[in-house]
């Protein structure tokens, strides 16, 4: 149900629900936990439909309840990527889901261990980057914008070009571009 909500909520959005929801402040920094433009929209209906599918999938095959629920929490982050509205949200949820997924490689044990952490080590490689190029793009932005709205997408005027360079190899690493997939190959058949 929580999946198909998912799904139902991004398409409801779409007819006009785009904006900024679930402002606050954390450590004296802006931060939204929910801001709808129409990429996440889009994004929305599609993770919501594939994880749908994929409870469904578990389900058949009689998966354990605390795999399912790893499953959940790893696809609970990645709607938190989709809808983050500031890069602090951000890199909390892309974290987030490299240790859920993490968590779903180990459960299978065996071989999978081994895998599962050199699927953690390259993550948290690509998890660094990640991190280097938002503090990169804070300190390039102080000044230009209110302290306080330094991490906001809002805000930004433009990304540093050695923040985005920082960005892409961590994002890279983590979807497994070429030359930076070489743990996907030992992972992705290892869990279940």
């Amino acid at each position: 149900l929580a999946t198909a909500f998912t799904f139902a909520q991004a398409v409801l959005l779409g007819d006009g629900g785009a904006g900024t929801y679930l402002a606050t402040q954390f450590l004296g920094f802006d931060v939204v936990f929910f801001n709808v433009d129409q990429f996440s929209l889009l994004m929305g209906v599609v993770v919501g439909f594939l994880a749908t599918a994929a409870v469904l999938y578990a389900y058949g095959t009689e998966a354990p309840t605390w795999v399912t629920a790893f499953a959940l929490i790893y696809v609970a982050s990645t709607i938190g990527t989709i809808y983050a509205g500031d890069w602090l949200t951000l890199i909390f949820f892309w974290e987030l889901m490299a240790v859920t997924s993490t968590l779903l490689v180990w459960q299978y044990g065996g071989e999978a261990v081994r895998a599962g952490y050199r699927y953690a080590l390259f993550h948290g490689i690509g998890g660094t980057f990640f991190l280097g190029a938002v503090v990169v793009h804070g300190a390039a932005m102080l000044g230009s914008v209110p302290a306080g709205e330094i991490f906001l997408f809002s805000s930004t005027t433009g990304i540093h070009a050695s923040a985005t360079l920082l960005a892409a190899i961590g994002i890279g690493v983590n979807c497994g571009f070429i030359f930076l997939h070489t743990w996907l190959p030992d992972t992705y058949p290892r869990p279940h």
